[in-house]
């Protein structure tokens, strides 16, 4: 189980709100050095998010079989299907953003 709420990157370290550091990056000896372990940082503090989008987006019960449904109900499942990979997508971009210094 991993420190659940929201993590932030302060630094070089990782802190979940309300229970302090979970996390430290160190600085890699590289000549980006300090960019690398804040970009590291910025990843990491996004695991929570990502794992929960991750979740929701390819864990939807299905409460009856495919063939059952009706195109009604087939595009509706669809479309919620499709929500949830737009908000995956978003996190993903997001954090791919907060790693790579673009945001």
């Amino acid at each position: 189980m991993y420190t659940k709420g929201k993590w932030e990157r302060k630094g070089n370290k990782i802190e979940a709100f309300g229970k302090g550091t979970i996390a430290v990056c160190p600085s890699p000896t590289t000549d980006r050095g300090v960019l690398e372990f804040i970009a590291n940082a910025h990843l990491i503090a996004q695991a929570p998010r990502m794992y929960e989008a991750l979740g929701t987006t390819l864990i939807h019960p299905q409460s009856a079989a495919v063939d059952t449904l009706s195109d009604t109900q087939c595009r509706a499942e669809l479309k919620r299907v499709c929500d949830r990979i737009d908000h995956f997508k978003d996190i993903a971009n997001e954090t791919l953003a907060k790693a790579e210094e673009r945001e």
